[in-house]
Order: structure tokens, then sequence, then C-alpha cells
């Protein structure tokens, strides 16, 4: 089973939404860390949703601690922002807490939902919006799993 990770960024929105599917290893992750800070779209204050839901979380304890590491000298990508995980597998989600816990030193806030709504809800998106977003998320899941394919 192939992958793949894609970014978008929604400039209206102030949010960077990151599309993981099939199976992600640390490699994976720190190879979306180098796209983004060549991206000079990116902005590090722009909220953020990680969507694992399609994804085949594959880290080690070791291995979160490692990308927190590499990704704690990538000064330019840190941001007051916040950061949403976006999740419908327990095991994503304790990998997620496990990172969120990790993370305490970034100025980043991090959450795992497993509801886009809930995630919405958190990010400060205008309740308005919500349908925006989420037409918008699952365009983009299914761009991501096509290439995964």
């Amino acid at each position: 089973m192939s992958h793949s990770i894609q970014y978008f960024i929604l400039d209206e929105f102030k949010l960077i939404i990151e599309v993981f599917s099939g199976p992600i290893f640390l490699k994976d992750l720190i190879d979306l860390k180098q796209r983004q800070l060549e991206d000079s779209r990116f902005n590090s204050d722009y909220n953020s949703i990680s969507d694992l839901c399609d994804a085949k979380m594959n880290l080690p304890i070791n291995d979160i601690k490692t990308y927190i590491e590499h990704y704690s000298k990538m000064s330019s990508l840190h941001g007051n922002r916040k950061c949403a995980i976006l999740t419908s597998s327990p095991k994503a989600a304790a990998i997620a807490m496990v990172y969120r816990n990790y993370s305490s030193g970034f100025a980043m806030s991090y959450e795992v939902f497993t509801t886009v709504k809930a995630t919405l809800r958190w990010i400060d998106i205008a309740e308005s919006e919500f349908e925006v977003i989420s037409r918008h998320l699952s365009s983009q899941r299914e761009e991501v799993r096509l290439l995964a394919s």
C-alpha cells in the first residue's frame, strides 16, 4: 500500500490542512516539514488541521521523540497557533496524544479530535464557514486517496 501526504493553505481562513493517507513513517513527517520550510506561502501563524483519518501511523515513541527533536530545529515553522489533529482510529489518537504531550515546549497548542465540527470549533472557525471547509477537506481527502492508490 502506498501513501501520500499533502498540505493545502487556505489563506482566506488563515488555515493549513495536512491530509495523510496510507502508512506513515518518521521520514514522511520530516519530508513534509521540509517541504513546508521551503514553501514561501507557508505561514507559521496559521492554525492547522492534520487529518489522519486515512493514515496508518507507524511511529513508535522513539520516532516521535526524534521527530520533535528535528522539528524543534526548524524554528521558522513554529508559530503562535492551534494545531488540531483529526483522527478516526484509536492507534492514531494515541500517537497524536503522545506527540501532544512531548510537544509542550512549542508555542503551538495541540488537541486531538474525532469530528470535523469539533476540530473547526476549537480552531475558532466561524460556524457559518463549517460547511465550506468541510467540503474542502472532503475533496482534499479524495485527492490524497487517489495519489496514494
